[in-house]
C-alpha cells in the first residue's frame, strides 16, 4: 500500500469511529462557526431551565412562531409594547416546540422573551446570564426601526420534570428550512457539565443525555 492510499484508510477509518460514536461530521464545522441556536439547559432536582439565543427570524424560520405577537402591521417590532412582558405570546410564539424527559412529554413554559440589536447583545454563557439576557430589559430603545431579521432574541423556559438529571428531548416543527447549528450547554449544581455541537435537520429532534448531578469534590 502506498503512502497516499495508507493515508486515505486511516482518513476513513477516522470517520467511521467518528459516525460510529455518535460524532457527526456537522459537529467538526460547527465548532468554526456561531451556532443558529445557542442553548443553556440549567438541570435541577425537579425542573429544569432552559435558555436559548438566536436570531430574531429564527423564531419563525425554524420555530414556526406567530411574529405578528411582537410587531406593528408593517413588521417593526413594538419595544414599548414588549417592555410589559412576553410570557403571554409563549404559546403563539413556541407552541409548536415540543419537549420530553426521560420518554414522558412535559410542559415546556416560556418564561420571558427578550430581543436586542446586534451591537448590544447581552453575554450568553451560563445559566445566570441566560437568565439577565431573557428577563432583564438592559438597553434602552432603538431609535431605528427594527425587524426581527434585525435582532437576536433571547428566550428562557421552565418545566417540571420528575428529576432534572433525566434525558431531555426537544422536537422542532418543520418549517421547510435548511439545517440549522445547535450548541447545548449543560449545568448542573452551579456547574458546567456538558458542551456539545450539532446540527439539526429541518423538525429535527435535539436528545440531550440523561447526567449525573455534579457533586462537589471534598477534600
Amino acid at each position: 500500500m502506498t503512502a497516499r492510499a495508507s493515508n486515505i484508510a486511516a482518513f476513513l477509518i477516522l470517520i467511521a469511529v467518528l459516525l460510529s460514536t455518535g460524532i457527526w461530521v456537522n459537529q467538526l464545522w460547527a465548532e468554526k462557526d456561531s451556532p443558529t441556536l445557542d442553548i443553556i439547559v440549567d438541570r435541577k432536582p425537579d425542573h429544569i431551565e432552559i435558555y436559548i439565543q438566536l436570531p430574531g427570524e429564527a423564531i419563525e424560520s425554524v420555530f414556526a412562531g406567530d411574529v405578528s405577537q411582537l410587531g406593528d402591521t408593517n413588521g417593526f417590532v413594538d419595544f414599548e409594547g414588549l417592555r410589559n412582558g412576553t410570557w403571554q405570546h409563549g404559546a403563539a410564539l413556541f407552541g409548536k416546540l415540543k419537549a420530553a424527559s426521560a420518554e414522558n412529554s412535559i410542559n415546556l413554559e416560556m418564561t420571558s422573551l427578550m430581543v436586542h440589536p446586534p451591537n448590544r447583545t447581552l453575554p450568553f454563557r451560563d445559566p445566570i446570564e441566560g437568565l439577565v439576557a431573557t428577563s432583564v430589559c438592559g438597553v434602552e430603545v432603538p431609535r431605528q426601526h427594527n425587524t426581527l431579521a434585525d435582532l437576536t432574541a433571547n428566550v428562557g423556559f421552565y418545566a417540571d420534570v420528575t428529576s432534572g438529571n433525566d434525558r431531555i428531548e426537544l422536537k422542532l416543527p418543520s418549517t421547510g428550512r435548511k439545517p440549522v447549528s445547535v450548541r447545548v450547554r449543560e449545568f448542573s449544581n452551579g456547574q458546567q457539565i456538558a458542551d456539545l455541537r450539532s446540527s439539526l435537520a429541518d423538525s429535527g429532534l435535539l436528545r440531550i443525555p440523561a447526567r449525573s448531578p455534579y457533586r462537589a469534590t471534598k477534600y
